[in-house]
């Protein structure tokens, strides 16, 4: 599409004189731009954001206008009718990437008549966290006050300030199994002061202390690690087909079952990967990748901090196709999700929202950006 096509539609996208057809046409050329970078003319914006603002304050202020013009009964002035539903393919565009702002203008959008997407509200989840010991005991962590939880050979593990930590010194190997469930969280120190984040549906193996040359735990699920320096003693991930060999740094690990991919994402320092027969050492803001089905690493650059924004509350749907993203609101909100045929599960979408928030906040963020969603029972209907 040439700029001065562009600079004719932004116009009439902003005056209101834009036809469907033509609506049509600029949503097409936005959403192009989310799998490559977006060529905006300088007569449009300087940035993406820049648009993205500009977009959204303008589908505001005729919104808010068509509601005064509604509900002010005393003003007989004739005002033209926003034809709001052309706004809804370029605001859709925006929705995923603003957030719960997004939940707002879901609002507006829908005149205060919103589908009925859930039967039955669900809660976010929230910390929570069950330990497997040595012995095969079982210690749900939620239900316990903070203090010694066990001891086990001359190690005492105690909870304090909704972590898990490990004191005392032995000579016997133990191992330890933490594991969250879906809908909850949970930190826990190492016995080297390691720190690990456990997000939803993750399960860590760990020895109560660390001997021999090297400090090893096995992981599935995902989980953020912030690993204590050891040059004498390197700290290894064991995650699915991927061998994650580290001395002291920060980096996150992603290896559910249902992803089909290992994916160590590193925020600081270096970690060396090998899956096979194949090593790499990826620097911060690398991702290395490799399939449960195949060979191979396949190293790309990413933005570390938006991986880990899990750790922070936040869902990050940056680059995700459908299916990761119900994969990810499955297991926080600990619902199962039935998807129907003829749904295009890898379409992508782009952005973020807070994850303590109820679902029904979160799935109409979705489905004003096109998905067809139905929450009966514990059960998430995605349709075509």
């Amino acid at each position: 599409m040439t700029e001065q096509r562009l600079s004719e539609l932004e116009k009439k996208w902003l005056d209101g004189s834009i036809s469907a057809v033509e609506a049509e046409e600029y949503a097409n050329w936005y959403n192009s731009g989310q799998n490559e970078p977006l060529n905006i003319p300088e007569s449009i914006a300087r940035s993406r954001e820049e648009h993205q603002l500009k977009m959204l304050e303008n589908i505001l202020g005729k919104l808010e206008k068509e509601s005064e013009s509604k509900t002010d009964e005393s003003d007989q002035t004739p005002v033209r009718k926003i034809r709001t539903k052309y706004l809804y393919p370029i605001a859709a565009s925006l929705i995923l990437f603003l957030g719960i702002g997004g939940v707002w203008l879901y609002n507006y959008l829908s005149n205060g008549e919103s589908t009925e997407i859930v039967k039955q509200d669900k809660a976010p989840g929230q910390s929570g966290l069950v330990i497997t010991l040595e012995d095969g005991r079982e210690v749900l962590i939620d239900s316990i006050p903070d203090g010694v939880i066990a001891v086990e050979n001359g190690i005492s593990i105690i909870k304090k300030d909704g972590a898990i930590y490990y004191e005392g010194t032995s000579d016997e190997l133990a191992y330890n199994t933490a594991t969250t469930k879906k809908g909850r969280k949970f930190e826990l120190v190492l016995p080297d002061n390691s720190k690990v984040w456990l997000n939803a549906a993750s399960q860590l193996k760990y020895p109560v202390v660390f001997t021999g040359k090297t400090r090893e735990v096995e992981l599935s699920g995902e989980a953020y690690f912030e690993v204590e320096h050891n040059s004498e003693k390197p700290f290894v991930v064991k995650a699915g087909n991927q061998r994650i060999k580290v001395l002291g740094t920060q980096f996150n690990v992603n290896n559910y079952s249902d992803e089909n991919h290992i994916a160590t994402t590193l925020i600081d320092g270096s970690v060396e990967v090998a899956a096979g027969n194949e090593e790499e050492i990826i620097e911060p803001n690398q991702q290395a990748i490799s399939s449960n089905l195949a060979a191979g690493i396949q190293v790309t650059e990413v933005n570390a901090k938006e991986c880990i924004s899990w750790v922070r509350g936040e869902f990050n749907f940056n680059n995700a196709d459908l299916k990761t993203i119900l994969n990810q609101i499955s297991r926080w909100y600990d619902i199962d999700i039935q998807i129907l045929p003829g749904v295009d599960q890898n379409q992508i979408f782009y952005g973020s929202t807070n994850m303590n928030q109820n679902l029904s906040e979160v799935l109409k963020v979705l489905e004003l950006s096109g998905i067809n969603l139905t929450l009966e029972g514990n059960t998430l209907t995605v349709k075509p």
